[in-house]
């Protein structure tokens, strides 16, 4: 009987330990599913930590940026004698709404306005850009209020920008929008 059974086992090919073509076709499509959907994945976290370092390093400039700017104009001064800006005024707009002038606490004339997609300042007539060529500043919005001495008003600044990453790729190409309003430090007293 045990002869019989070897012949049977023989017969059916079960003596031979091997694969089956459609074995290996089950386990190679199943082996090929799970490598595209693994490197899918790691793709698009590849993607995703570069978006997240092109919004850091943007963040980062727009702190910088945004601190600069804040403390210039909250230490702004009143120009009495209209020097710098029209008499008895504490800003100017220029640049038809996206720049701003004052005289700062040293008693120079200071400006920030948007050329070329950057910010630029101009110190004491000393030039100099504030971001950098990763950066374009699409939109720089500035308004006032109580910049006249007879509002009764602490004078205001809004400033509004929309800045973009420049990078070459798509992840790096990543756009914020920042508002704040600065009160000037100094009280808005009549002369």
């Amino acid at each position: 009987m045990k002869k019989e059974k070897n012949k049977k086992d023989i017969k059916y090919g079960k003596t031979h330990r091997g694969f089956t073509l459609i074995e290996l076709l089950v386990s190679m499509t199943i082996f090929s599913l799970i490598i595209a959907i693994t490197s899918g994945v790691f793709v698009s976290v590849l993607q995703a930590q570069r978006r997240l370092l092109a919004m850091q390093e943007l963040f980062s400039q727009i702190s910088y940026l945004e601190e600069y700017t804040s403390r210039a104009i909250r230490m702004a001064n009143k120009d009495i004698s209209g020097i710098c800006i029209t008499a008895k005024s504490n800003y100017e707009i220029t640049y038809s709404d996206q720049g701003i002038r004052f005289m700062n606490y040293k008693g120079d004339c200071q400006e920030f306005y948007l050329s070329n997609y950057q910010l630029m300042e101009n110190n004491a007539g000393v030039v100099s850009e504030l971001t950098s060529s990763a950066l374009a500043i699409n939109n720089f919005n500035i308004s006032l209020l109580g910049n006249s001495q007879f509002d009764n008003l602490q004078p205001r600044v809004t400033l509004s920008l929309n800045i973009k990453g420049t990078g070459a790729k798509v992840e790096q190409q990543v756009e914020m929008q920042i508002q704040t309003t600065i009160s000037q430090r100094k009280l808005d007293v009549q002369y």
